[in-house]
């Protein structure tokens, strides 16, 4: 038997960057609250509805896990204490003893079976693909659970950190009502507005130190640096790398750290019916990254960032040493658009975050594919609508971004460059592509024990994704947060804003 408690180099969930929604109506600080502010609100205070990053954070106050990441990416224990792997299909699980929610309900084996089975089998679970391997969960005693998997999954408790337990239904204290085991509990939410949490003293990990906190959206741009200087919010989540400069004085100040943000641009490349669909061809896929001037886009933004130079940043297990870098070759891509048929170039709408650092790299996108004859107009509709779409795979091109919270690419190929399949919950993400081998290089590497076969498989089939260019890397994000001087806070890599976290000076 083995008794797993891996630290930063397994498993490989992620969760889809969130655009920005209208700015909420912040008020001025209240003593003893922490006014905190992500670029969306929650889109759903279902845990289990919504794999989006912003409702991630939110929610990450109110309900957790049965493992969780700390600030430096290595996996602990949450509402299980011990984990075992007691052969490469079945894990053991053990609850942690004394966990309330919210309504003082004591947690137990139930509630857990039924947040599994749930997430894995609701249609409209955002969090199935996390569970795409698990086939049973099995109650052995009101705090002991077995859970089997199909083939082996070496990552899975990894991929429970993104999903949060909720009460079993004939436990619950009423409809609607959003009810967790973390650290603040819900006292009332305005949707497009604010959520408003209260300190929960029977907390198992003991009551937070701050009382309130309260949760508003407020869009990215100049509003944003407004109202953390006005002192309406305490921390303000991905400050615009252009606005930066603006909060190097006074009562606020920057904090900055690398994230494990990627951004893309995603393309749908199977054949479209009755049309022809120019991503379908290798050649024109390679055009466009060949046509990118990467390090430009990073400067457009401050300098904030990194150019990408194949599909994963250094730092994310996954990324293989040794590959030759992300040409930038306009000539080329000419050239391979002229062999594709395509000597006269195309048109195509590009869709993309109405915001302000992300509506700057399409329009650098936009130029610099001009540059080569495809043509490039561009929209940025409600977000709420374009997350909707692409999970249904109906856009053809768009500009997002993917954060690695647990620092492994394997959740990421898995949802967005394996076939598409709803039933497995494989490829939720993927715009339009298959490729039967890569399909195959992806479930063999997500099986594996070991770091070492993983990563030198990693090799295969990273040339691969190079060669086919689904996606088109461009750059990789460093995160920058505006605090109030008045809060004690150090970033966590994932980028999550947790209440509990933070102390009030």
């Amino acid at each position: 038997m083995r008794v797993l408690r891996p630290a930063r180099t397994a498993g490989g969930a992620a969760v889809l960057l969130a655009a920005v929604l209208g700015a909420g109506c912040a008020r001025p600080a209240v003593q003893g609250t922490v006014r905190i502010a992500h670029e969306a609100d929650a889109l759903s205070l279902d845990p289990l509805t919504v794999a989006e990053a912003a409702t991630h954070s939110i929610l990450s106050n109110l309900y957790e896990g049965l493992v969780a990441f700390d600030g430096e990416m290595r996996l602990v224990p949450a509402l299980a204490v011990q984990w075992n792997s007691l052969d490469e299909h079945t894990w053991q699980i053990e609850l942690r003893p004394g966990v309330r929610f919210h309504d003082g309900h004591e947690l137990n084996a139930d509630d857990v079976k039924y947040t599994l089975d749930r997430a894995r089998s609701d249609p409209e679970s955002g969090v199935r693909g996390h569970l795409a391997t698990l086939s049973s969960v099995q109650i052995l005693s009101p705090a002991r659970l077995r859970l089997v998997t199909s083939r082996p999954d070496p990552l899975l408790m990894n991929r429970l950190t993104y999903v949060h337990i909720v009460h079993a239904p004939d436990q619950a204290s009423g409809p609607g009502t959003p009810v967790g085991t973390g650290p603040y509990r819900f006292v009332g939410w305005q949707p497009g507005r604010q959520l408003d949490l209260v300190a929960f003293p029977d907390y198992w990990g003991g009551a937070p130190p701050i009382p309130r906190a309260t949760f508003v959206p407020v869009a990215e741009g100049y509003d944003s640096v407004r109202v953390l200087r006005e002192g309406q919010v305490d921390v303000l989540r991905y400050l615009p790398e252009n606005l930066a400069a603006e909060l190097r004085d006074g009562d606020v100040r920057v904090e900055e750290r690398a994230g494990l943000t990627s951004y893309y641009l995603w393309l749908r490349s199977t054949a479209a019916p009755g049309a022809r669909n120019p991503f379908s061809d290798r050649r024109v896929r390679q055009a466009v990254s060949l046509a990118l001037d990467r390090p430009r886009i990073v400067q457009s933004l401050g300098g904030r960032g990194t150019p990408a130079v194949q599909l994963v940043q250094q730092g994310v297990f996954g990324h293989v040493t040794g590959l030759a870098p992300l040409a930038h070759d306009p000539e080329r891509a000419r050239a391979l658009l002229r062999e594709a048929g395509y000597a006269d170039g195309f048109e195509i709408t590009l869709v993309h975050r109405a915001q302000a650092s992300q509506t700057l790299v399409a329009r650098l996108v936009r130029d610099q594919l001009g540059l080569v004859g495809i043509r490039v107009g561009l929209e940025a509709p409600d977000w709420p609508d374009v997350i909707q779409q692409i999970r249904r795979g109906g856009l053809p091109f768009f500009l997002l971004g993917w954060r690695f919270e647990n620092g492994d690419a394997a959740s990421f190929l898995h949802d967005c460059l394996m076939t598409r399949d709803p039933a497995r919950g494989a490829g939720s993400y993927n715009p339009g592509y298959s490729n039967p081998r890569l399909d195959r290089l992806i479930e063999d590497n997500a099986q594996m024990f070991g770091e070492t076969g993983r990563l030198a498989q990693y090799g295969e089939l990273m040339k691969l994704v190079l060669d086919e260019m689904p996606m088109v890397p461009l750059y990789h994000r460093a995160n920058l947060f505006g605090v109030s001087n008045r809060v004690e806070w150090h970033p966590r890599l994932d980028g999550k804003l947790l209440a509990a976290e933070m102390k009030l000076r």
